[in-house]
């Protein structure tokens, strides 16, 4: 469409040149023939009267190719020997024909003829209205000033309205709209909240992240409080950092925790006020303590037959209480008193204190189970497991248990080989 629009423009230009070259050649050709006869056949043109309009005539000097402009007056008159004049309108008018923008006087004749500029509307403003305009028939820009004849077809943005039910306007040739345009105004929208947080369960130690969005309008200012105090900072039971940010459809604010800790735990409102209304919305959070099994050392040690062995299983854990099991591959173990012997799980000095009050822990406290294997022979090698859990976690620790022969001065001992294995911790 642009292509074929702008070739025709190039077309009307050359056609238009031809004709003004071909006129001031026969003019030169006529007055070089007989001079007299500029002041005695030709006529002027006169400069007509047209609302809008201005004109300026062309003075090219031989071999210039710039010409100068000047001004002329409506009502003057031009000489009729192939003066050149300048098409031009007002700021808030526009040439009936775009294309043409020179004219030339001949004998009396302007040609092409001179037509009144046009009025135009003001563009319209797209802030609060969706809008759409056409001139016959085809899609044109509604910011720019308007045709006579464009058509405006508009509607209210969502979250706005106006009493008006008139969608539809049209440019006039007065230069104004057919309706004073209008825009919309914000409407009045019901407080809503929405709390959300960057993982399910935050875990001791690591980053968590709450957030709250607030829709309304008038826009509401966000608070937060945790477990009924207003949180403006990093403050007693408080580790986090307030945050405002603004997204398009409204106000956000975070609660950032770099490390989040056990006394972080509480209930969390956030609370929607714009004067009109407020409205809040609460979440509960509960920061979890993994458990860690920590004994990773190899044993390799040689022993006399008969002998009972220890395996030890460490586990430093933050969230009680825990449980330890004991497998041999897959298949637990029990305490029998006789072969097998599973220690109860001791705990250092701050468990008995943790485990009476919230069974949370600021620090890791460090928790051990012992399998005893008494009267060992080479069937009890294999794969040990100990399996450490509580609340929010499981960890397992594969170790392998080696026992061989080793006959020295006439008696058979055992050399024993414990390596772990891996570890396999596991968020329940």
């Amino acid at each position: 469409m642009e292509s074929t629009k702008f070739r025709t423009q190039l077309i009307l230009t050359i056609i238009f040149l031809l004709i003004l070259g071909a006129a001031c050649i026969l003019s030169q050709q006529v007055i070089k023939s007989n001079p007299s006869i500029l002041l005695t056949q030709m006529k002027n043109c006169e400069v007509p009267k047209l609302k809008g309009n201005l004109y300026w005539r062309t003075s090219c000097s031989h071999g210039n190719h710039e010409c100068d402009l000047e001004p002329l007056e409506p009502g003057s008159h031009v000489p009729g020997s192939g003066t050149v004049v300048k098409l031009q309108c007002l700021e808030k008018f526009i040439r009936k024909n775009e294309e043409i923008d020179f004219t030339v006087c001949f004998d009396g004749v302007w040609s092409p003829k001179i037509e009144a500029c046009q009025s135009t509307c003001n563009p319209i403003n797209p802030v609060t209205i969706d809008v759409n305009c056409t001139l016959d028939g085809k899609e044109v820009d509604c910011d720019k000033r308007a045709k006579v004849g464009t058509k405006v077809i508009w509607g209210c943005k969502d979250g706005f309205g106006i009493d008006n039910t008139n969608r539809t306007n049209y440019c006039l040739k007065s230069g104004r709209w057919e309706f004073p345009p209008l825009q919309c105004t914000r409407e009045l929208m019901n407080l809503s909240v929405s709390i959300g947080q960057s993982s399910k369960a935050p875990l001791v130690g690591k980053e968590f992240t709450l957030y709250c969005k607030g829709k309304g309008y008038p826009i509401p200012n966000l608070t937060w409080f945790k477990d009924g105090r207003r949180l403006k900072g990093a403050e007693g039971n408080f580790s986090g950092l307030v945050r405002n940010l603004y997204e398009d459809n409204g106000p956000v604010l975070l609660i950032y925790f770099e490390k989040i800790i056990f006394s972080d735990s509480g209930t969390y409102r956030c609370l929607a006020d714009n004067r009109n209304s407020t409205y809040s919305t609460s979440v509960t959070i509960t920061v979890l303590g993994p458990v860690s099994i920590t004994n990773t050392l190899a044993l390799s040690k040689t022993i006399p037959n008969a002998s009972t062995v220890d395996i030890p299983c460490t586990v430093a854990v933050a969230q009680l209480p825990i449980t330890v099991e004991w497998y041999y591959f897959d298949k637990e173990l029990f305490d029998d008193n006789e072969k097998i012997s599973i220690s109860k799980l001791i705990c250092d000095g701050n468990a008995t204190q943790c485990q009476k009050g919230t069974e949370l822990c600021e620090e890791n406290i460090s928790c051990a189970s012992t399998l005893t294997l008494s009267f060992i022979t080479t069937r009890d090698s294999g794969t040990y497991v100990c399996v450490a859990r509580n609340d929010v976690s499981l960890d397992r620790l594969h170790m392998d248990f080696r026992i061989e022969h080793v006959e020295a001065e006439g008696q058979i001992n055992y050399r024993i080989t414990l390596n772990p294995l891996h570890h396999l911790l596991t968020l329940i």
